[in-house]
């Protein structure tokens, strides 16, 4: 089991999927509101690194082994409590630091919890990633870190105008990546069905439902999900 990449997910569904719009408000406000946050973070990582999804096996081994000097259990409770620090400080420095909440400002974020789950893992067990951990990894990066993403980058072309509105159609959004996504992931020549679901989505999503949004996030709606997609295409048949 490799333990690295299964953390990268425990983080990005954490962060992403799981962080709802309660959830981040409350972050902003509160530092229960990280408490819990981390607290998803850390029920994950424990799940994911002695769970084998296949054989429906459970194993406290994964926990009990050394991860450099620490044993797995308590390098997950400093990686929790570190993902606490960061947050919290993300949060005072945007609110009281005088940092600008930017595209840039999420992307470093981001990096530093990847890097720190980096320091706490042993690195020989990164090399090979577990297919079913890989295409859960893209999918989210598909769904919910894109809409995010995307968000950050509207922002810095368009400024605030709108933003609120735009972020709204979210879930139209998501739902056209995942359906060009998993068109992708259909063997050989049949792949090709991404080009008539991509369009008939966003017909009966967009144009039909006279949804406003901005070209810039169809745009990278589209080249993202076929990106990803085909990654994932090369992960399932590569």
């Amino acid at each position: 089991m490799i333990i690295f990449w299964r953390l990268v997910l425990a983080h990005l569904l954490a962060d992403f999927t799981l962080q709802t719009n309660k959830i981040a408000e409350w972050k902003r406000r509160s530092m229960m509101g990280i408490f819990v946050h981390t607290l998803i973070f850390a029920i994950l990582a424990f799940i994911f690194s002695s769970v084998y999804i296949f054989n429906e096996t459970f194993t406290l081994q994964p926990l009990l082994d050394t991860w450099w000097r620490f044993p797995g259990w308590f390098s997950i409770i400093v990686l929790s409590a570190v993902h606490f620090v960061e947050d919290y400080y993300r949060v005072w420095s945007i609110q009281k630091g005088g940092s600008t909440d930017n595209v840039f400002f999420f992307l470093w974020d981001q990096f530093i919890h990847i890097f720190l789950i980096f320091l706490f893992v042993p690195s020989l067990q990164i090399s090979i990633p577990e297919k079913f951990v890989m295409l859960f990894i893209l999918l989210v990066l598909n769904t919910h870190f894109s809409t995010v993403l995307i968000y950050y980058l509207e922002e810095a072309v368009f400024g605030q105008e709108d933003i609120s509105i735009r972020f709204g159609n979210k879930y139209f959004f998501i739902l056209l990546r995942l359906i060009i996504f998993v068109s992708l992931l259909l063997p050989k020549y049949w792949m090709l069905m991404v080009i008539p679901a991509g369009f008939i989505t966003y017909r009966i999503l967009f144009v039909n439902n006279k949804q406003k949004f901005t070209n810039l996030n169809l745009i990278l709606s589209f080249i993202i999900s076929i990106v990803l997609g085909i990654l994932a295409h090369m992960v399932i048949y590569g």
